[in-house]
Formats: structure tokens, C-alpha cells, sequence
């Protein structure tokens, strides 16, 4: 795809005393939605920040998204823990869902008015630990477990539910799966990857354009993707670069106020719209023009319809 995906992530966990102008509640996270597609961006993410999300919390922010007038897809970040589930039926617990997680996707994407278009899908675990060198203490690690057989329970869903995928990609191991499950032809529409890279984590490559290299170059030339790269908790020299390389080497970005709050001796914008902003001006000042929602659309098409289009 020639024009440039503006992707966001508005919220995921930050808090407010991280930045101020996270949105929290249904009807913030709605507005800002909306900020961000009037500004450029053609892919919302977001989490829903009740105290305990769950299909019914996400329903509540679809709400509010469409009395907003937010139309441009939007996702969420759940994986279906599927895996685990079973594992602890076969245990002899009791369970009350074989996917818990991917209930608000269930829920969202069967919606009569607007409606979940992206099914997330993190193909394989990660060994979270957060650290950043500007800090003496170390914080508490994370193990995101998604297995295989996650994976591709979350794809027929996607299917089922004629949604196209969004995958994480935290680690070349995680990339690796994908194209397994690529090559047994279980995608019935082109695939958006998202490369996270990272400053104070331990996972995954560092963010540098030359490791950014790496992950592309381990995509087929016949792979039926766009992908994007994802500063997650980076500085804003790091993510600039990052960003700056994918605008003028074919990918596409993701920016946002939950990938990155803002730390001492950055300067990122303060709102996620203003951000969506500074990246539209950077990709017109490198030469490249914006997708629109239409475009984005489009590209992500069924395969069918691709075909026949381009026939």
C-alpha cells in the first residue's frame, strides 16, 4: 500500500499521572477517537479501563464510539486465552468460557451499528520485564503466554466473524509463528503486522532502524500484509527514527499517548491528535501521502473481493 497507515494507541494501561490527557471512561476515550480520526488517523486502539473489562465494558465504549461519529476501524487488546482455559478445565476447574478474552470481540463484532472490523491476535508469548535506564529500581516482570493453538482458534473467529487481522509482533519467534500459520492458509483477508520495539523492556529488538530492517526483511515477498513498527515505551529520539525509516521504506506507524506517555526530556505532543497531526506533517514533509479510512478499507478487503477488483 502506497499511502501511509496513521495508527493510534490511545490509552492501553497509562494513567493519568503519566499524562494527563489519557483517555479513561467511554465517553473520553470516544471523543478522542474521534480527535484522532479528524486529525489523520485511519486505525483506533484502545482498551476499555473499567475496573474489570469485559464484553459488556466494551460494548459500553462501541457506544459511545458510534454516538460520537467515530467511523474508522477500531480494536481492542485481548488475546481469547483459550489455551489456558482448557488447560484448567482438564484440571478439573470449573469454567465459565472456553475463550474468556475474546468475548468482547464476540460481542462487538456481531454489533447491528458500528462494529469491531480488527480481531487482535498476539501469535506467541512474551517475557515482559520493564526497565528503563533513567531509573534505579526494576519493576515487576509479566510472562504474556499466547500459544499456537490461540493463535488459531483466534483466526477462525476471524473468519466466522469476516474480520481481518491486527498481529503483535513482539518477537522474531512471534513472527515466525505467523508465517506458519500464513503458509497453512488460514487468513481469508490480508494481515496487518505490527512490529513492537522497545527501550525499557527486555523483549524483542531494540529500536533501531536496523533492527527494524531485520524484522522486514523475514517477510515473503508474497505475503499478503502491510506492516508498521511500534515504538512501545521508547524515547521520542528512538521513536522519531523509527517512525521517520518505516514512512520512507514502505511501512506504516503507530503513535499514541498509550504506547508512550512521555517521559523526562521528551517532547512528544501532549494529546494523541496532536500527534496524529505531527506524524501527517512528517509523512508530507518526507513525501508521502495519508491514507484515508476508505483506503484502509480497502486494503484489507477480503481476498475474493481483491481479487476480483483487480481483475
Amino acid at each position: 500500500m502506497d499511502d501511509l497507515i496513521i495508527a493510534v494507541g490511545i490509552n492501553e494501561h497509562a494513567s493519568k499521572d503519566a499524562n494527563q490527557n489519557v483517555p479513561l471512561t467511554p465517553e473520553e476515550i470516544a471523543r478522542d477517537a474521534k480527535e484522532c480520526v479528524d486529525a489523520g488517523a485511519t486505525i483506533i486502539h484502545l482498551h476499555a479501563r473499567h475496573a474489570d473489562p469485559d464484553a459488556r465494558a466494551y460494548m459500553e465504549v462501541w457506544d459511545a464510539l458510534e454516538a460520537a461519529g467515530v467511523d474508522a476501524p477500531v480494536y481492542m487488546g485481548t488475546g481469547s486465552n483459550r489455551s489456558t482455559a482448557l488447560a484448567a478445565r482438564a484440571a478439573g476447574q470449573q469454567i465459565e468460557s472456553e475463550a474468556p478474552g475474546y468475548e468482547s470481540v464476540e460481542a462487538t463484532a456481531r454489533r447491528p451499528g458500528n462494529r469491531l472490523e480488527i480481531a487482535p491476535v498476539i501469535a506467541g508469548s512474551v517475557d515482559w520485564y520493564p526497565f528503563d535506564p533513567r531509573e534505579a529500581t526494576m519493576k515487576r516482570p509479566t510472562l504474556l503466554r499466547r500459544t499456537i493453538e490461540d493463535a488459531i482458534y483466534e483466526l477462525e473467529v476471524a473468519r466466522r466473524l469476516d474480520l481481518w487481522v491486527s498481529h503483535d509482533i513482539w518477537e522474531p519467534g512471534n513472527l515466525r509463528i505467523v508465517l506458519e500459520l500464513w503458509r497453512r492458509g488460514l487468513y481469508h483477508r490480508p494481515m496487518l503486522v505490527k512490529f513492537f520495539m522497545t527501550e525499557y523492556s527486555s523483549y524483542g529488538l531494540p529500536p533501531e532502524t536496523r533492527y527494524l530492517d531485520t524484522f522486514v526483511s523475514m517477510l515473503p515477498p508474497d505475503l499478503d500484509a502491510e506492516w508498521l513498527v511500534l515504538p512501545y515505551g521508547s524515547s521520542q529520539r528512538a521513536c522519531t527514527q523509527l517512525w521517520a525509516h518505516a514512512i520512507t521504506h514502505g511501512g506504516h506507524v503507530r503513535v499514541g499517548i498509550g504506547d508512550n506517555p512521555g517521559s523526562e526530556g521528551d517532547d512528544f505532543p501532549p494529546t494523541n491528535a496532536a500527534r496524529v497531526a505531527q506524524m501527517v506533517q512528517l509523512a508530507h514533509a518526507l513525501g508521502r501521502r495519508v491514507a484515508t479510512v476508505d483506503d484502509v478499507r480497502a486494503r484489507f478487503a477480503p481476498i475474493k473481493q481483491l481479487a476480483e477488483a483487480a481483475s
